[in-house]
């Protein structure tokens, strides 16, 4: 178990630095202040969990998620980029699930555990995407 956690913990960090890299490169100023948010809360989260249990709500899980949604709902009605809208309804889902644990605290620690992360990889695949895709568009018109 613990070689398979390695193994996402490593496959994360190399699309996080993958797709935060190319949009720091390639993108526009929403891509690299959202590229700068993820690699802050990657970081940032760990720091804050000292006791990750997934057995009540993670608090401090919580507050960052929370502040992500904040910051990518802010860059959402800031820019003009279709992906800074499917990034916030993502993050949206990863804080959905932290209040459910707090409404009903008899969830699954491993349920609640699997679908707070699930999101963190497919937010940042949609962040490459739309950027490349923005950069496509204008290099067309």
């Amino acid at each position: 178990m613990v070689r398979s956690s390695v193994l996402i913990v490593i496959l994360y960090l190399l699309i996080l630095f993958g797709c935060c890299g190319y949009a720091l490169i390639a993108g526009q100023m929403a891509g690299r202040l959202t590229a700068t948010l993820f690699i802050a809360a990657s970081f940032l989260t760990p720091l804050v969990d000292t006791a990750m249990t997934w057995q009540t709500t993670v608090k401090p899980d919580f507050i960052v998620d929370g502040l992500v949604l904040l910051a990518l709902w802010l860059l959402a009605i800031n820019f003009n980029r279709w992906w800074l809208i499917w990034c916030a309804g993502l993050q949206l889902i990863t804080v959905a699930t932290h209040i459910s644990t707090m409404v009903s605290p008899a969830f699954t620690p491993l349920v609640y555990q699997s679908i707070a992360q699930f999101w963190s990889i497919p937010i940042l695949l949609v962040m490459a995407f739309g950027i490349a895709r923005d950069n496509r568009a204008l290099t067309r018109g």
